[in-house]
């Protein structure tokens, strides 16, 4: 895509952010990443929001009140399982926020999401048994 191009769709997505109320520098963080419609940024995790560049706690709270929810996250529920804080971030940024999410990740595929090999076993003993690890 065209330099011009993309800072024209931006523009775009940014007014459409501003014309829900939100201020600009947030209507521009989210036209950065991407986020186009109530149903995109629905989908974002407490975690994703508030990593992302130039959004911080302040457009968490404003998102939140646009979408009249709080954002989900699991980093409580997996430090009460034993994760350590850094591990219960990775996940719920990942989208991973319950045990059915985690069924549908090996071993690999948790190490490629950079947890350590402590957190991966403790991950696999939560998950239980699995038929047939496949790769992902």
């Amino acid at each position: 895509m065209e330099p011009i191009d993309r800072a024209a769709r931006d523009l775009t997505v940014a007014s459409y952010w501003m014309e829900k109320g939100l201020y600009r520098t947030v209507a521009q963080g989210l036209a950065r990443l991407g986020i186009r419609t109530l149903d995109d940024l629905a989908a974002l995790t407490r975690e994703e929001l508030v990593a992302s560049e130039g959004l911080g706690e302040g457009a968490l709270k404003r998102c939140e009140a646009l979408l009249g929810r709080p954002f989900p996250s699991a980093k409580k529920e997996w430090i009460a399982r034993g994760l350590r804080p850094w591990a219960a971030w990775k996940l719920s940024f990942s989208r991973i926020l319950t045990l059915e999410d985690l069924a549908g990740h090996t071993a690999q595929s948790l190490r490629r999401l950079g947890l350590d090999p402590e957190d991966v076993a403790l991950l696999e003993r939560l998950r239980g048994p699995r038929e047939a690890e496949e790769v992902r």
